[in-house]
């Protein structure tokens, strides 16, 4: 079950990667119950796409295609010196609804974008490679995942596993 989601992160960086909309290195992590070892056939996939491993390089196109001289009249040469011009929670809903969201369009059966809540995500589902279901999708054969830009999940199951491994007893 754990290595069928983790293939699917594989499918979510090579969409994101094909896409063309991402003008900056990324990664791809996995986090909840399929790192902590507790999915199930019905466990969604959370993500999380780390745009913060990479140097940024200017861009010549923003990501849905406008013309640099539109980021010049905002006062700004790269897209991602744009992002960073937001707040923390407004670069995230950004990064969802500008790049991460129209670059997993071809592999998702449907998709919806949450950018009011805590955490922004998109919810995606995606064909299962092994025909795992999930519960508030339309077909049988799809895997709901979660896919966020934002790191508080990945610190919480690092939290998690350190603690399980200081005292097993938990």
């Amino acid at each position: 079950i754990r290595s069928t989601k983790l293939a699917i992160c594989q499918t979510l960086q090579r969409a994101l990667q094909q896409s063309g909309l991402c003008q900056t290195a990324f990664q791809i992590r996995p986090f909840g119950s399929v790192i902590q070892g507790l999915c199930e056939v019905k466990s969604d996939l959370d993500v999380f796409v780390d745009f913060g491993l990479s140097t940024p390089y200017p861009t010549e196109q923003f990501a849905n295609g406008t013309d640099l001289s539109v980021l010049q009249v905002l006062g700004v040469s790269t897209t991602d010196e744009f992002l960073r011009s937001f707040s923390k929670a407004e670069r995230e809903q950004q990064q969802i609804s500008m790049i991460v969201s129209p670059s997993l369009e071809p592999v998702c059966r449907r998709k919806e974008e949450i950018l009011a809540a805590r955490v922004p995500i998109v919810r995606c589902f995606i064909p299962s490679l092994m025909g795992e279901t999930c519960p508030s999708a339309e077909s049988s054969a799809v895997q709901q995942v979660d896919v966020s830009c934002c790191p508080i999940g990945v610190w919480k199951a690092h939290l998690m596993q350190e603690i399980f491994r200081h005292d097993p007893s938990l």
